[in-house]
């Protein structure tokens, strides 16, 4: 599986593979990164590993509350 970046400015987007998620990767693998590149552990979930998603706004004017409060309309609510 890869990570891949989305980028949007106006009418301007693209979309790139950029690497793979290492909790994705044989067993094998992910301990030879962990020996080359323990900075892969910085943020090392124990249930997904490396796998998440980040947001970046960039602007002028935002209401940063507005947007988290949207942003967390979006989450499952679980009961």
């Amino acid at each position: 599986m890869h990570t891949q970046l989305f980028e949007q400015a106006g009418r301007n987007a693209g979309i790139n593979e950029v690497s793979n998620w290492v909790a994705a990767l044989p067993l094998e693998d992910q301990e030879f990164i962990f020996q080359n590149y323990s900075e892969t552990k910085d943020n090392w979930d124990e249930a997904y590993g490396d796998r998440l998603n980040q947001i970046v706004f960039i602007g002028k004017g935002y209401d940063r509350a507005e947007i988290e409060r949207m942003l967390d309309d979006c989450l499952a609510k679980t009961e």
